[in-house]
């Protein structure tokens, strides 16, 4: 995955500190999952999200993805779903490039919000 100019600001923000990018090699799925969503919440509470988790920004990423057209088969790309039925053999594109383009159109989605200063609560309620 292409790593965003806004995206390599916070991961370079919080490499060094006690936050998301401080793991070991030896850590197993379900503690990389652990600690990353423990983490995460630290930061969201930083910054005044309550309960940020992968979780919850995976289904944010979604909905904005949704509402600005992104087709159905990328979101499920992207989110790691899916490309196993009998039509994928027969379509070849490139995934990288598609999902790369749809995490671009999030990111100006969320910086034009930003300096518009509307609030995107009404895609972050999680059901």
């Amino acid at each position: 995955m292409k790593i965003e100019p806004e995206v390599k600001v916070l991961l370079d923000k919080f490499k060094e500190k006690d936050h998301m990018l401080c793991f070991r090699e030896t850590m197993n799925y379900k503690s990389f999952g652990i600690r990353l969503n423990k983490n995460l919440r630290k930061i969201g509470n930083s910054i005044g999200i309550e309960n940020l988790t992968t979780y919850f920004l995976r289904h944010t990423w979604a909905t904005i993805a949704a509402s600005l057209d992104i087709p159905k088969e990328t979101i499920a790309a992207a989110l790691g779903h899916g490309g196993n039925t009998v039509t994928d053999i027969y379509i070849n594109f490139d995934q990288k490039k598609i999902i790369d383009e749809a995490n671009r159109k999030v990111m100006d989605f969320l910086s034009i919000t930003k300096q518009k200063y509307i609030s995107i609560s009404e895609f972050t309620s999680v059901h």
